[in-house]
């Protein structure tokens, strides 16, 4: 017996064992990709966590190097990156580099140090940063920015 089902009922069908109902015609999205880069294996743990719980589809990665290779390898809709990883200022670099090779990834720097003024980045910004956020980051805030900056 030849079976009549196709590949759009095999993805409702997943996806009604989700919880989701799909309008007729309407194909599931998939979530906003994020790149999470920060050296605190607690910070990047807890970010990953709250952004998957949001329902965004995450990967992380510890160095800047490695948040450039990623870069490289995959698309990403939103990178969000620590300001100074390894003592070198990658979330800088990451983000002046996306301007000019991945101009429509938004990338969010947040730094903890205590030299940056909120008073001189809400006048000049970072370079390449659609925005900056302040250690520490509540749950509410890193989801709230994630979203402005892709809407």
């Amino acid at each position: 017996m030849v079976s009549s089902q196709t590949d759009d009922d095999e993805d409702n069908a997943e996806g009604e064992a989700s919880g989701w109902r799909p309008i007729p015609g309407q194909k599931r999205k998939t979530a906003n990709r994020i790149l999470i880069a920060e050296d605190s294996d607690r910070i990047r743990i807890q970010y990953d966590f709250i952004l998957s719980e949001a329902g965004f589809d995450v990967v992380s990665v510890a160095t800047g190097e490695a948040a450039i290779q990623e870069l490289q390898n995959s698309h990403f809709d939103v990178v969000v990156t620590d300001l100074e990883m390894e003592g070198l200022m990658m979330g800088v670099r990451i983000a002046a580099q996306r301007v000019t090779d991945y101009p429509r990834t938004k990338v969010i720097v947040v730094t903890g140090m205590v030299g940056i003024s909120r008073a001189a980045v809400g006048r000049h910004g970072l370079p390449g940063a659609d925005e900056t956020l302040f250690k520490p980051v509540n749950a509410q805030t890193l989801v709230a920015t994630v979203k402005k900056v892709l809407f």
